[in-house]
């Protein structure tokens, strides 16, 4: 990895959270552009979007997160988003995803229902900041 710059943050946490949760529904993409049209059929559903974070020193990241979750009740929803919090703050710090050493991860927001237009899907977003080392 070293001179090749720094890895898509988004893909490596939606690879690494395929293989931790129960559902491969986990993509990376931006609310509500990259939601599939036929979300009801598609729930449960993590979507993982970068929006900021920032890169102070060489080969050091702070990349901000937004994870959020669907799923076809409330209940259901939270449920995930909780397994996707210890997931994140618990098992994810000192990983190494393709050669990207996790060194941190903090919540800067919890997980709560959001407002979701889908009458039958229920939305609940977090937000996480990571401190990422990228060997350079």
């Amino acid at each position: 990895m070293a001179g090749e710059g720094y890895p898509n943050i988004e893909d490596l946490i939606v690879a690494w959270l395929k293989t931790r949760l129960a559902t491969q529904q986990v993509h990376a993409g931006d609310i509500p552009g990259d939601v599939p049209p036929n979300l009801p059929a598609a729930v449960p559903l993590v979507m993982v979007a970068r929006f900021g974070g920032p890169d102070t020193t060489p080969g050091f990241d702070n990349p901000r997160l937004d994870i959020d979750v669907f799923a076809s009740t409330r209940g259901a929803a939270l449920a995930l988003a909780e397994r996707v919090r210890y997931e994140m703050r618990i098992q994810l710090p000192k990983r190494v995803l393709s050669g990207a050493v996790i060194t941190r991860v903090q919540t800067f927001g919890p997980p709560i229902s959001a407002p979701w237009d889908a009458g039958t899907v229920r939305r609940v977003t977090a937000g996480y900041q990571l401190g990422v080392h990228h060997p350079i």
